[in-house]
């Protein structure tokens, strides 16, 4: 016979595994942002994985994008090493490959999200938690828009950091509130067809 818990067990095993998964794909694509390691096709899904929203997941492959058509490369740490040497992707090159820069790092800033749709919690360990999908979203932004390797301008890279995530958990929270969600998402993803709108022009 069958128990009421064993029912609630089953129910509740996809949930749990989803979480792993998406809890997987937050670090990974932190680690894949923060160190330049890997490809920016697989950091966008990466994304849309820890988003958990097919929108966020839009919104960085555009971003992705937009990166492949102005270097010519997938690999992170190549656009790292570029910006090395060239100057930081939002301030160099023409007018169009910056604005493609900073568009991509809007996309992926306002494409962040919480860990769920209810308010924030309660409590600074708990507010951290609840916005932690949004920093690999930060942490990529800073990555397309200022994200010199070794080499080059460290500093300015931290601090890109540092802006980024503030600002992505910030539109993360803002997303709880009603209608905010939408709006957010449809940004995001506008922000990434201009970006490579941009750069196929630059």
């Amino acid at each position: 016979m069958v128990g009421r818990g064993d029912g609630e067990d089953r129910a509740a095993a996809p949930g749990a595994a989803l979480s792993l998964i998406r809890a997987g794909a937050i670090g990974a694509a932190g680690m894949s942002a923060a160190f330049s390691q890997g490809h920016v096709v697989v950091l966008a899904l990466l994304l849309g994985l820890a988003a958990g929203r097919v929108s966020s997941g839009a919104a960085a492959a555009g971003a992705a994008a937009a990166v492949l058509l102005r270097w010519g490369s997938p690999s992170l740490g190549a656009l790292a090493g570029n910006q090395s040497v060239l100057g930081a992707a939002g301030l160099t090159g023409t007018s169009a490959a910056a604005a493609s820069a900073w568009l991509a790092a809007a996309a992926l800033v306002l494409a962040a999200t919480p860990v769920g749709h209810a308010r924030p919690p309660q409590g600074r360990l708990a507010r951290l938690g609840f916005v932690a999908p949004a920093v690999p979203f930060g942490l990529a932004a800073a990555a397309v828009v200022a994200g010199p390797g070794p080499g080059g301008a460290l500093g300015l890279r931290v601090a890109a950091g540092v802006a980024a995530v503030v600002l992505a958990a910030a539109v993360a929270t803002i997303r709880t509130t009603p209608g905010a969600d939408r709006v957010a998402a449809s940004l995001a993803v506008s922000c990434g067809i201009a970006a490579v709108l941009a750069a196929g022009t630059s």
